[in-house]
């Protein structure tokens, strides 16, 4: 599974820049990492992606200096669900789930297939009752 965070630009009204994810990876303001973002309010090193046990996204911080936060609320470590709101200093990243198949594009679920079921009913067989045989003994 791909991961995509999309960064919130207040000031222009609506989404910025995308990274597509795969953890884990590490998001701060130093160009060797995973995800850079260059913003004072970032540390170096801010914070880390990874997958909990579960297989799901997970945020850890890494001793920032501004914190990292989950909707609204200040985390050292949290489970991350698509359209959660990550605060990285003053950058808010939106997480989103993204396709293993075409990054960029949401995934598709796919729809139920309709499956024809036909019954049969058990076919019944009818035996004629024979005529009971004549002991042996009887013919003479």
């Amino acid at each position: 599974m791909h991961y995509r965070l999309v960064k919130i630009d207040s000031a222009r009204g609506g989404d910025g820049q995308r990274w597509n994810v795969r953890p884990p990876a590490v998001i701060g303001r130093s160009s060797d990492l995973d995800i850079s973002i260059d913003d004072e309010s970032v540390s170096r090193a801010h914070c880390q992606l990874l997958l909990n046990p579960e297989g799901a996204l997970s945020v850890r911080d890494m001793g920032s200096k501004n914190g990292t936060y989950v909707n609204d609320a200040r985390v050292n470590h949290a489970n991350l669900i698509p359209g959660d709101l990550l605060q990285i200093g003053s950058v808010i990243l939106r997480v989103e789930y993204d396709s293993d198949t075409d990054p960029g594009r949401p995934i598709k679920r796919p729809q139920p297939k309709s499956v024809t079921t036909t019954v049969t009913q058990p076919v019944r067989v009818i035996q004629k009752e024979q005529p009971a045989e004549k002991p042996w003994w009887k013919f003479w």
